[in-house]
């Protein structure tokens, strides 16, 4: 700070003494107009007592000035301070300012300390104080007035401050000067601007009635119109809606979008001016999707994609010149982009005229996934869209897991549905129906058969057994996938062969109601894995009835082979061109003793002699009888002596009234070629009257009948005869075909069958006759059973588990 700058005034000195004294402390303000300050000392009623003058000093604002009493001064007095403006100090006397006065009474015991300030006054600091602080600047707020200023010659302002205004102050002599002003003028406006960029300084200018530069009105303001943003520097940085108004005012503005709009300035009542303003488009500084992500569905176009240019505030405009966007993807193969809306137009890159405000572009693909498309074009940022494909059609159904078999009753494992579009994407089935015919199905969602209900994922409980189409349909769609239900296996059992029973096109007289059923399986293979044991003693048949299964005789031939025959009886009728299910084989440590294997159970007729009787013939005449001496099979057979040509007859009893039958017997001869022997069907009461096949000699077997005691060849003898040697003689009759079978090959007829005439002998009986025997003949393991062609088929499945 600069040193306070000591001066004396009236009777103080330096070194004076301390009461009756004045010490006075001035601050004065540098950069003002005035020449110097005038100290005064007044009386009480204000008569100028003394003065000191002292030249303004720029490096000394303070200053320290004693003041003394002596004779001349009276105790009480006032002092003050005024600045003054002239040629020098001692002839200044224009005022620009003055202090505050303060009264003081002299103290003969102490120094008294005033301070004076010559500090205010000056608020457009423009150097000359206004007139309420004791100044002249007659518009301290305007630093273009003051009495040091030059009159300018136009308005109603007085810039000088010497009460005359432009042209009757006497400094307008022989100038042009301006009136009050009237109207607004646009002196310069940027044109034409970018959209976005800032236009720089608008000029306006303010007239008089006769379009001569003016001042503005006082406090008059501004207020720019149109659409437009407006700022109150050149630089576009202070935004503002109005500006204060003067001679010459500047403004600037910004445009949101390409045109012609108009710029208008308005401060009422003066008129106001407009001007059309050309703004073009923003430079492109970015590329932009318009839009949110989007999808298309696989294989088909999608819609147009928009391409647009942003300047650099991120406003649209149009492009400055021609240029080529390059476009890419991530979507890997079978994915392109297209120029049409048709996706026939292949494209990698967009050609861009200037002048464009955006450009389109569509893709296809078919790969379900969501990626990313980019667009480039330098200098240009360039931009980038996520997109996706989406599934297609519903075009293929498939089960993802096998055919699996299920208990009835119990939940299934999950059936997994895989729905896919032509290219392979994962399609979720809108209304998926699920149907499983007579298997007495119920559906559920999931895999806890909780939630009855169709989906993708389903499990189900079914109630029949069986093999069973499981269809899935959806949206047109259907696939399919085999169901085996089976049914838990009867108490003690482990391992079970489902059978399959299939009737032919014609049923046997009498139906198949007890039918001989014979199926052929590898019973080796079962015996190796474990599954049955080598007699098959433990092979067991159930058919299921009446919610249960019931175990039913059986009759097994050549055990542990892979040509293994099981026999056992139809329990239920069944119509031609059938399939039954319910049988099955069984094996397992059952409870409840050996398997039930009676013959006659499943046979109409069976015989092995081993009960020790003929109880189980009639008769008719002959020395028939049961004996040990020779036998198939067992201890007993049926044996017919030598004897003389005659017929002699023995029959089943009781008399089977079969139509279709086959009957077998097993033959033993001790002179085959001295031996005349039938084998019989179709039997009639009480007369001699049937169908048989012969042994006659060595010439072999033959077809005959018998009508009231006469009888007729129908076809010559076939084949070979051997003494002591068993062989399997079959005949049948089904329809009008009869056949004979030698160890179950057919021999006579050699093809074919032979036709009995019409009208056929009915229903009968079967059984033995005797013409001429040189030796003896045994007969023995005889089975007469219902036969139809072609035979009912029994298929053996695959073994499983019992649940």
């Amino acid at each position: 700070m600069t040193r306070p700058f000591l001066l004396l005034l009236a009777g103080l000195t330096a070194c004076g003494p301390r009461g009756n004294a004045l010490k006075l402390t001035l601050e004065t303000t540098p950069g003002r107009a005035e020449t110097c300050y005038a100290v005064e000392l007044h009386d009480a009623a204000g008569a100028l007592l003394a003065e000191r003058r002292v030249a303004r000093d720029e490096n000394h604002p303070t200053w320290l000035i004693g003041i003394a009493r002596d004779t001349s001064l009276p105790a009480s007095a006032s002092v003050r301070a005024r600045a003054l403006i002239g040629a020098d100090c001692d002839t200044a006397s224009r005022p620009n300012g003055v202090s505050e006065s303060v009264d003081f009474t002299f103290d003969p015991k102490r120094l008294l300390e005033v301070t004076l300030h010559l500090t205010g006054g000056d608020t457009d600091l423009d150097g000359f104080v206004s007139t309420g602080n004791g100044g002249a600047d007659c518009d301290d707020l305007d630093a273009t007035v003051s009495p040091g200023a030059h009159e300018q010659c136009f308005g109603v302002i007085d810039h000088d401050c010497n009460g005359l205004a432009s042209c009757a102050d006497p400094a307008c002599t022989n100038q042009p000067c301006a009136g009050a002003a009237s109207q607004l003028r646009l002196a310069t406006v940027p044109t034409p601007v970018r959209v976005g960029d800032c236009s720089g300084p608008v000029t306006l200018e303010v007239r008089d009635a006769q379009d001569r530069l003016t001042n503005a009105p006082r406090a008059a303001v501004l207020t720019p119109g149109g659409p437009f943003s407006f700022f109150r520097d050149a630089q576009c940085l202070d935004r503002v809606t109005s500006v204060p108004l003067a001679m010459h005012t500047t403004f600037a503005f910004t445009a949101a979008q390409s045109g012609t709009p108009l710029l208008s300035v308005a401060s009422p009542p003066l008129a106001q001016d407009a001007r059309t303003v050309t703004v073009l488009a923003s430079l492109p500084t970015a590329l932009h999707f318009q839009g949110a992500p989007v999808s298309a569905v696989a294989g088909q176009c999608s819609g147009a994609l928009t391409l647009e240019f942003l300047d650099d505030a991120g406003f649209p405009t149009v492009t400055a010149g021609p240029l080529t966007v390059s476009l890419s993807s991530d979507a890997g193969t079978n994915f392109n982009l297209y120029g049409d809306g048709a996706c026939t137009q292949a494209l990698s890159s967009l050609p861009v005229s200037a002048g464009v405000i955006n450009a389109t572009f569509h893709f296809s693909g078919q790969k379900v996934a969501p990626f990313t498309l980019r667009a480039e074009a330098a200098p240009l940022t360039p931009a980038e869209l996520p997109a996706l494909i989406s599934p297609g059609p519903l075009a293929t159904l498939q089960f993802s897991n096998p055919a699996r078999a299920i208990t009835t009753g119990t939940c299934s494992d999950v059936f997994a549905v895989d729905a896919k579009d032509a290219f392979g994407n994962v399609v979720v089935p809108q209304q998926l129906m699920i149907s499983v015919p007579g298997a007495g199905a119920s559906v559920f969602t999931g895999v806890t058969c909780a939630t009855p209900g169709t989906s993708d994922r389903f499990a189900l409980i079914a109630t029949e057994e069986g093999t069973f189409t499981v269809t899935v349909t959806a949206g047109g769609v259907t696939a399919t996938q085999q169901l085996l239900v089976l049914r838990p296996g009867p108490q003690g059992s482990t391992w079970r062969w489902p059978l399959a029973v299939v009737t032919g096109a014609r049923a046997p007289t009498g139906g198949y109601q007890g039918y001989t059923l014979l199926t052929a399986f590898d019973s080796r293979g079962a015996v190796d894995a474990g599954q049955l044991t080598a007699s098959a003693s433990d092979l067991r048949v159930h058919f299921w009835a009446d919610g249960g299964w019931r175990e039913v005789d059986r009759v097994i031939e050549n055990p542990n082979s892979a040509n293994t025959t099981v026999r056992f009886a139809s329990q239920a009728d069944l119509p031609s061109n059938a399939t039954d299910l319910r049988y099955s084989f069984f094996s397992g440590p059952f409870d409840g003793g050996a398997a039930p294997a009676d013959p006659h159970a499943v046979y109409l007729f069976a015989d092995d002699f081993e009960e020790g009787t003929l109880a189980r013939w009639t008769l008719r005449s002959g020395a028939w009888q049961r004996v040990t001496d020779r036998a198939h099979g067992g201890l007993g057979a049926l044996k017919y002596g030598t004897e003389g040509a005659g017929d002699q007859f023995i029959e089943a009893k009781p008399a089977l009234a079969e139509a279709d039958i086959m009957f077998e017997a097993w033959w033993n001869t001790s002179n085959a070629a001295n031996t005349n022997f039938a084998q019989a069907v179709r039997m009639q009461p009480g007369v001699v009257t049937q169908y048989e096949t012969n042994q006659q000699g060595n010439s072999g077997w033959d077809l005959a009948w018998e009508n009231a005691g006469t009888w007729s060849e129908l076809v010559g003898n076939r084949g070979t005869t051997a003494n002591n040697t068993w062989v399997r003689i079959g005949l049948s009759l089904s329809g009008r075909d009869l056949r004979m079978w030698q160890d179950r090959v057919q021999l006579v007829p050699q093809a074919g069958a032979y036709q009995v005439a019409a009208p056929e002998l009915g229903p009968g009986n079967v059984g033995f006759r005797k013409w001429d025997l040189g030796g003896s003949i045994w007969i023995d393991d005889v089975t007469a059973r219902r036969y139809t062609e072609p035979e009912p088929s029994v298929s053996v499945g695959m073994p499983f588990r019992t649940p």
